[in-house]
């Protein structure tokens, strides 16, 4: 079950009723920073490369394109988490948002390879054009996953607050389910947060109740 939920393009966090409760903010936390290492690199040795190629420097003792190939490929390979996901995409037969952004960056790299192999000229040299590509692409997933995990810490916030009872007697807030005190009452059950407030209940429920 977990190897066909994770080729689904989907992150395994346990069966319910196992302790996963901290699971999924884990993983949202290893993932930004897998994101944000990514962006970074891309940027670090992107922004370099544009520099170099847009901006006329020293002629270099070596072709410009097979540094440029042995500079960016290693952080482009790193950089570029989209054609997994584009991967996972096609294997399921779904052409979605990452097949289209996979294939525009493909599209700039394998050109620059046809280049420096001497098949295109110098012109199609796209290195630090796909690799910064793909460093913004890795920036918007970054930002998405920081807001969905925002949103799940809202909504989960939100359910904590409804599952809060009001004590009948001193109108104070109390978990229900980590309430130690409580009692029925004509066939409703009410939380206290002491003792003394349930034995004040229990004494004279009627002038708590309604």
């Amino acid at each position: 079950m977990k190897r066909a939920i994770e080729d689904a393009g989907y992150q395994y966090l346990g069966v319910a009723g196992e302790e996963t409760e901290d699971l999924e903010e884990v993983a949202r936390e290893r993932d930004l920073r897998e994101k944000r290492n990514r962006f970074i690199v891309g940027f670090a040795i992107g922004i370099p490369l544009m520099i170099l190629m847009r901006v006329p420097v020293a002629k270099f003792p070596f072709s410009m394109a097979y540094f440029m190939l042995v500079v960016s490929t290693p952080a482009f390979i790193y950089v570029s988490h989209p054609f997994s996901a584009a991967y996972r995409a096609l294997k399921n037969r779904n052409l979605n948002m990452d097949v289209m952004y996979s294939m525009g960056i493909g599209v700039a790299f394998v050109s620059s390879l046809l280049a420096t192999s001497g098949i295109l000229t110098e012109a199609f040299l796209f290195y630090d054009t796909a690799l910064i590509l793909a460093s913004f692409l890795t920036i918007g997933r970054y930002m998405e996953t920081r807001a969905k995990g925002r949103t799940s810490e809202a909504i989960k916030k939100q359910k904590e607050v409804m599952n809060m009872a009001i004590d009948p007697v001193c109108k104070m807030e109390v978990d229900e389910k980590t309430a130690r005190f409580k009692t029925e009452y004509k066939g409703e059950t009410y939380y206290f947060c002491a003792p003394g407030c349930k034995n004040a209940f229990e004494e004279n429920p009627e002038e708590y109740v309604g």
